[in-house]
């Protein structure tokens, strides 16, 4: 089990006023876990409790090993620029060590899309404006297997929506 504090989540949501929306929703949800932890002396706050993550599926190395993903599976990704928890650092070595571009890279086939959206962290679906231009992107690919007219290849997305090719 892995646990966040109130102030975790909240550093990872510009938005304050929806942070604390947020973190009351997840305690409302949660009866044990908002029973627990709390930085200052005093009740609790709580703490936001999610499952352990296994490191299978979807990797730089096991991506190769189908030729499904890319062309019978179409892929599109969506990052941000700002995201830590989905790029991490080389140093971690081969178990902790992740990297958007390089799975993206490992993708055998040629029906792929990437963007790095600037701005964004691990979290765009907790924002107001990412989780509205996620959502447009995703139905976007999932009706038409194209986003904002580009079908394939890396991209960067600024903060005003300006694509630039990345390869």
């Amino acid at each position: 089990m892995n646990l966040t504090s109130k102030a975790g989540l909240q550093a990872g949501i510009s938005d304050k006023e929806l942070a604390d929306h947020v973190w009351q929703a997840i305690m409302d949800c949660d009866s044990i876990g908002q029973k627990w932890g709390g930085s200052p002396p005093g009740p609790p706050e709580g703490v936001m409790r999610w499952r352990n993550s296994y490191w299978w599926g979807w990797n730089e190395s096991t991506v190769p090993h189908e030729s499904t993903l890319g062309s019978t599976v179409p892929v599109c990704i969506v990052y941000g620029d700002q995201d830590r928890t989905a790029n991490t650092p080389e140093e971690l070595g081969p178990v902790l060590h992740f990297s958007v571009p390089k799975l993206y890279k490992a993708i055998p086939k040629a029906e792929k899309l990437m963007f790095r959206v600037e701005g964004w962290d691990h979290n765009p679906v907790w924002e107001r404006k990412a989780a509205k231009t996620l959502q447009h992107m995703s139905w976007k690919w999932l009706k038409d297997k194209k986003v904002y007219d580009v079908e394939s290849g890396s991209w960067f997305m600024d903060a005003d929506g300006v694509l630039t090719q990345v390869d």
